[in-house]
């Protein structure tokens, strides 16, 4: 690198001595500082940021479309409604019309003597709860589901059941806390919602087919399908106590009660679940 004189601008010759006016050099020529390799290229840097950028869209997008159900992902969904960021949707199966049966002939004409009901539509009794269970059961306790402690919520319901064996079949409710009928809905294994009760349906090994239900937090079972040609008296219901517990939902209460064998026979065990079940055989339960 070339010096020049501090004092007159020449340049300085190589004995470090100005040829002009005879001043010596002073100055040490300044070496260039090492340029510094960059850890990655610029081209690579840009391909991260748009890597990135487009992966973040995707996962956004897809999270959308989840929230706002246009796609279904059920972990991605119960994640939403574990978090509460979104509400749990139950589906109710919607009421059908059934056609009447046609042999060929016209429906008749209703008259004072024989009223004709309409198909799919009829009218149901008003019915007095309460005066029903005195007059069919002994020990008669009424409770109102406001006033109970026992109600499960939705998650409680779904882990009594699903520990006891019974996840063969959706569990679903078909009541509000308030006594109002929303038609049959699967409940949610995060729902904090409460029910006064649940229902669900277990096939058991030998191919009978019961009704498992929680009432008030209770567990009941009966038999809906079995291969036997003994048909009992009465109903027969699985009960872990020596009382059946109901519901009305007309006067959102519960009826604890013994009932009269006439209606209703209780076999008691000690726990009702898969492998009681699966060792029951129906035909001979009496």
């Amino acid at each position: 690198m070339d010096l020049f004189c501090g004092n007159c601008g020449s340049k300085m010759g190589a004995d470090g001595k100005c040829p002009n006016c005879g001043a010596l050099s002073t100055k040490k020529p300044v070496e260039k500082a090492k340029e510094r390799k960059p850890l990655i290229s610029k081209k690579t840097f840009i391909k991260i940021v748009v890597g990135l950028s487009a992966y973040t869209v995707i996962v956004l997008t897809l999270l959308s479309l989840v929230f706002f159900d246009v796609i279904n992902i059920p972990f991605i969904n119960d994640i939403f409604i574990y978090t509460g960021m979104k509400e749990e949707k139950t589906t109710v199966k919607p009421f059908v019309e059934t056609e009447p049966e046609s042999e060929g002939t016209d429906i008749p004409t209703a008259t004072p003597d024989d009223e004709y009901v309409s198909p799919g539509y009829y009218d149901v009794p008003s019915i007095d709860a309460e005066e029903y269970h005195k007059n069919t059961s002994d020990n008669l306790t009424v409770l109102n589901a406001f006033d109970s402690q026992s109600i499960h919520s939705e998650s409680e319901a779904y882990e009594n059941l699903t520990q006891r064996g019974f996840d063969q079949s959706p569990i679903t409710t078909d009541y509000d806390m308030d006594g109002t009928y929303t038609g049959e809905a699967t409940i949610s294994s995060y729902s904090s919602r409460q029910h006064p009760i649940y229902q669900t349906y277990y096939t058991a090994a030998n191919g009978d087919i019961w009704c498992v239900f929680e009432v008030n937090g209770s567990v009941f079972a009966y038999p809906l399908f079995y291969d036997s040609d003994a048909q009992p008296e009465a109903l027969t219901v699985l009960s872990e106590t020596d009382t059946f517990t109901s519901y009305d939902g007309n006067t959102n209460n519960f009826f604890i009660k013994t009932p009269y064998e006439s209606e209703m026979l209780i076999k008691q065990v000690s726990r009702i679940d898969a492998g009681t079940l699966d060792s029951i055989e129906i035909g001979g339960i009496n």
